[in-house]
């Protein structure tokens, strides 16, 4: 049962006859232009460039003392041609708004009679309408444009200490800036607003920081075997059953850190665009804060104004400035390997996940005009989480 028109008694639809109206043929190319007429198409390139991406590195090794690998590198990418999920083809130009509210005012409507579905149905309408460059439709979404770019620079940096003595470590490090002139299809930590486009004429204008960009990324990690059992420092003689338990033990740690993400504002402008104006002052609010305060009020919001209607924000995709909060995680596991017999191995695991409970904070709202904007009211990731587990080896 899809629905009912009694609560429930009666079927409104059935599986066995699931369309008895019967169903509405597609018209194909047989209206032409007329297709869709006062609605809302969506199409589908049916001619797209295909992405492009460019990659390019250099780097320099170079061993150390005590088995240390150095690697210091750059790596760079150009991507062209990307995908930009939909694009409005019938937005209202720019130009225009300067009639302001006159915008709104109702006119004839050409279309009066020719067109039976819709706003466009009614014999008068808003002048806005008429000025669109399809005044026809609604809206015409393009679902399948490829026009995005990217650019990417970055400077790694790696210390890696090979399996030697039964202890091994990483160390790796990276700086660097992604900048788009469109949203990526995943958001690394939580949604943000950076994929609205305000102005369709000024494309140039939408190029920014990424929602994917991330400043700074350290990641930390080790395996140690610990100096238990037959030939180690502690127990180095023990057999049997004592040999054992103390055989096998292996300690495993890897702790992340990886810098906020850009945040985008957005703010209600009546009949015009969708992001806030900046004062030229910058929103970033001093260090040394109390952990209540950044949740409280995360950037200085006193920095931002509610533009005029009919007019487009001054503040662009993304702050330069201002990030969300950054993140920091630390797991630790702890393994023991029991040799049964030649083809058996007995796996121990005690692991956990976020070991200090860490509450990491999520973005801030960054809804202008919301009663919580600047505030954080929410966190990312799992709190500490531990596990055992016992796996039989053969």
């Amino acid at each position: 049962m899809l629905a009912s028109l009694d609560n429930g008694v009666t079927p409104f639809r059935t599986l066995a006859n699931p369309y008895p109206d019967g169903l509405v043929p597609p018209s194909r190319d047989s209206l032409g232009t007329s297709t869709f007429l006062g609605q809302a198409p969506q199409v589908w390139d049916s001619r797209p460039i295909t992405g492009e991406n460019y990659q390019w590195n250099f780097n320099v090794q170079r061993e150390l003392p005590w088995g240390v690998l150095a690697d210091v590198s750059y790596a760079g990418s150009r991507g062209v041609h990307l995908g930009f999920r939909n694009r409005e083809m019938n937005a209202l130009d720019p130009q225009y708004l300067s009639l302001g509210t006159g915008l709104n005012t109702l006119v004839d409507n050409p279309f009066f009679g020719r067109i039976p579905v819709g706003t466009l149905s009614q014999q008068r309408v808003a002048r806005r309408q008429l000025l669109l460059p399809m005044p026809q439709f609604t809206s015409v979404n393009n679902v399948n444009m490829t026009m995005a770019n990217s650019v990417y620079h970055s400077l790694q940096v790696k210390a890696e200490r090979r399996f030697s003595r039964g202890i091994s470590a990483l160390v790796a490090y990276t700086a660097g800036k992604l900048i788009t002139d469109a949203a990526s299809q995943v958001a690394p930590i939580g949604p943000t607003a950076l994929g609205t486009v305000q102005n369709w004429y000024d494309l140039r204008s939408e190029r920014g920081l990424s929602d994917m960009d991330v400043a700074q990324s350290l990641t930390v990690s080790f395996v140690a075997e610990l100096p238990f059992g037959p030939g180690k420092a502690i127990g180095g003689t023990a057999k049997g059953v004592a040999a054992k338990l103390l055989e096998g033990w292996q300690l495993n740690g890897v702790t992340s850190y990886r810098g906020g993400v850009p945040l985008a504002l957005s703010a209600p402008i009546p009949g015009g665009g969708n992001r806030p104006n900046s004062t030229g002052l910058s929103a970033r609010l001093p260090g040394g804060r109390t952990r209540g305060e950044q949740i409280t009020r995360w950037f200085d919001t006193t920095q931002f104004t509610l533009p005029a209607s009919f007019s487009n924000g001054n503040v662009g995709r993304a702050l330069p400035d201002v990030r969300g909060p950054e993140f920091k995680n630390t797991d630790l596991s702890l393994i023991k390997n029991t040799t049964i017999r030649e083809r058996y191995t007995l796996q121990f695991r005690a692991e956990y996940f976020n070991l200090f409970n860490r509450a990491n904070l999520g973005l801030p709202n960054t809804a202008f005009g919301s009663g919580q904007f600047g505030a954080i009211t929410g966190t990312v990731g799992l709190p500490r989480v531990g596990q055992l587990a016992l796996k039989l080896n053969f």
